[in-house]
């Protein structure tokens, strides 16, 4: 987007809303971020589902730094690393079924060149 940014230097572009007749100025990194992912914003100073999946992930940060500080062959604690093995499990589920999906697409086309130089 570096292309769009306007000439004055400061890194920012125009950014048109919904709602808003005229475009907006915005840092270049804001453009695309996606504000409130998880919910909307809170009322009343009440926290919102993004607020507690963020100090969640905040807390489970620390476990993963404890359980990396460990020596080999240290007893873990079972309660710490059950929460850290679902977290993770869930959080990069996505990322298994890329893997996955690049693996199969790959060897396929490995499987069509080998059948193609053999002449099958």
């Amino acid at each position: 987007m570096k292309a769009f940014v306007i000439s004055d230097g400061n890194d920012k572009l125009w950014l048109y809303r919904r709602g808003l007749k005229k475009p907006v100025p915005v840092f270049r990194d804001d453009a695309a971020a996606t504000r409130d992912f998880y919910s909307r914003p809170a009322i009343e100073n009440a926290p919102t589902l993004d607020d507690l999946i963020t100090e969640y992930e905040t807390t489970l940060q620390y476990l993963v730094d404890d359980l990396r500080a460990l020596h080999a062959g240290a007893d873990i604690p079972t309660d710490t690393i059950a929460e850290v093995v679902a977290h993770l499990t869930t959080r990069t589920a996505y990322l298994r079924e890329f893997v996955k999906t690049g693996a199969k697409e790959m060897i396929s086309s490995i499987d069509k060149v080998i059948v193609r130089r053999q002449g099958f």
